[in-house]
């Protein structure tokens, strides 16, 4: 029994480590969009050749991979690749039903720096990207994946997804009349 004593405070240490950690992950709380809202694309969007996704900022399509990542960028993507050689492919205006909306962020780092003589650095994040994801659904356009709208943040460690994943009102700045999103 003496040796049980000390592994189940271990457990209970580690479980209250891992609880702790989920209520403070930024992931709590209500998303930035409203799952029961709709999507309702207004204008046909070309897809890229070799893409599947189209970015738009301040209300218009803009070059592939050429958004202003210091303001918020948002793009629709498609089930598939636009291949070269075949028909463009275009995503269509409709409503469409948001099925899901997640919200995730992904950290870009600095190399390990090696200094002859000296250890090497650690790594660093350097920019988080906070995305939000919105799957979408319609029975008329099966093609269509999802809406997905990020911003950066250069350095920055905060938990506060209110501060930092894009917010409704700047989803829509970044979609202009080209997309609308209608909430209940």
């Amino acid at each position: 029994m003496r040796y049980l004593a000390p592994k189940i405070k271990t457990v209970i240490v580690l479980a209250g480590m891992v609880v702790g950690g989920c209520a403070t992950s930024g992931y709590h709380g209500r998303p930035s969009v409203d799952p029961a809202a709709l999507v309702q694309i207004n204008q046909a969007l070309q897809i890229p050749s070799g893409r599947a996704r189209v970015y738009l900022q301040d209300g218009a399509p803009i070059e592939q991979e050429r958004p202003s990542i210091w303001r918020v960028y948002c793009s629709v993507l498609m089930q598939q690749v636009h291949r070269p050689g075949e028909p463009p492919l275009v995503v269509s205006p409709g409503r469409f039903e948001i099925s899901q909306v997640r919200e995730y962020n992904d950290v870009s780092h600095v190399p390990r720096v090696y200094v002859a003589g000296l250890s090497s650095f650690s790594e660093w994040p350097i920019n988080v990207v906070y995305s939000v994801e919105m799957r979408l659904r319609s029975a008329e356009k099966p093609g269509v994946r999802a809406l997905i709208c990020s911003k950066h943040s250069g350095v920055n460690m905060s938990l506060d997804r209110n501060t930092y994943y894009p917010n409704l009102a700047e989803i829509r700045a970044a979609l202009g009349d080209l997309i609308t999103i209608v909430t209940p």
